[in-house]
């Protein structure tokens, strides 16, 4: 009677504990390759089965069983006992494992600092964040759970960026996140094509072009082409990343002879002041033309330039 409980029990042990591993490696399979790993437990294990059997060798030797029955029963005995506590065993450990305490260090691919504010954020996969209102880079965390984390990087004027850390238990894990600024792109041509472009007072090509890896700032874009009068813009890409400012006209540029009634006469053009007669260069446009005769008062008059011409003052 007693040796059939025996191997009931025995046999219960050994079933329960065989379902408890197929449980834990399908439905928790991070669990189960992480006890696997754990050298130390395999070799136990082995050096535990070494034992067995040796006791098990000795007790056939010293007390042969009465059938092959009893002999696989107080094996299956021995066998499922030693399963079942390596189980409990393995997961003591793991418990034990997964309780201490890891180092997190982060820092910029750029080596930039960044001050106190909600650029990082660093939190488990159930998004409960770790002390998201003081986070600064480089970050150093001595004291954090292992785990599986979501850091996340969001910063004005950068690209954001998003990765996922493994910490092992007592691990001191160093990561690096990449901290690569928004840049901005722009679209330009002109009329005729072919101009020269300097950004910043730097050339860069010739129209048309598109502009990449422009800081996303105030950007000053100068246009030089050759019997045309240089254009300068000044583009505002604080908020944007790109714009497409399309076609530029550039104006072309006119040698014109101002001649004068009266060598005395001055006269304004394009916010200079001039006497007697001269040839000017002036681009295209229409041109409100100030001149006046000594002791007189200063007047006006409209002059159109859109070739090489004359004009006569007043």
């Amino acid at each position: 009677m007693f040796a059939k409980l025996r191997y009931y029990v025995s046999f219960s042990l050994l079933i329960i504990s065989i379902l408890l591993l197929l449980l834990l490696g399908i439905f928790k399979t991070e669990l189960f390759s992480r006890m696997t790993d754990i050298m130390e437990i395999i070799y136990a294990a082995i050096l535990t089965l070494l034992v067995l059997f040796g006791f098990v060798v000795k007790g056939v030797v010293k007390n042969p069983p009465d059938s092959l029955e009893s002999f696989f029963s107080n094996a299956l005995t021995q066998i499922s006992c030693l399963l079942f506590f390596f189980f409990v065993g393995g997961l003591s450990y793991y418990a034990y494992q997964e309780s201490r305490l890891s180092q997190l260090e982060l820092k910029l691919s750029s080596g930039n600092q960044f001050p106190p504010l909600d650029a990082l954020l660093i939190e488990l996969e159930n998004n409960q964040p770790i002390n998201s209102d003081s986070i600064e880079l480089p970050y150093k965390n001595e004291a954090i759970p292992p785990g599986s984390y979501k850091i996340v990087l969001v910063e004005k004027g950068y690209i954001s960026y998003e990765k996922l850390v493994l910490i092992e238990p007592g691990e001191e894990k160093k990561d690096t996140l990449i901290d690569k600024k928004l840049t901005a792109k722009i679209i330009l041509d002109t009329d005729p094509s072919g101009a020269l472009i300097k950004i910043n007072n730097v050339e860069v090509g010739n129209t048309p072009d598109t502009l990449t890896d422009l800081p996303m700032d105030s950007i000053m874009i100068e246009l030089k082409l050759d019997g045309h009068a240089a254009d300068t813009l000044t583009v505002d890409m604080s908020q944007d990343t790109m714009k497409d400012l399309g076609i530029i006209h550039l104006k072309e540029l006119f040698l014109v002879l101002f001649k004068c009634e009266d060598s005395d006469i001055q006269y304004i053009v394009n916010g200079t002041r001039y006497t007697g007669g001269k040839r000017i260069t002036l681009p295209e446009d229409t041109y409100n033309i100030k001149y006046k005769y000594p002791g007189q008062e200063w007047k006006e008059k409209s002059v159109n330039i859109t070739s090489n011409t004359t004009v006569l003052i007043p």
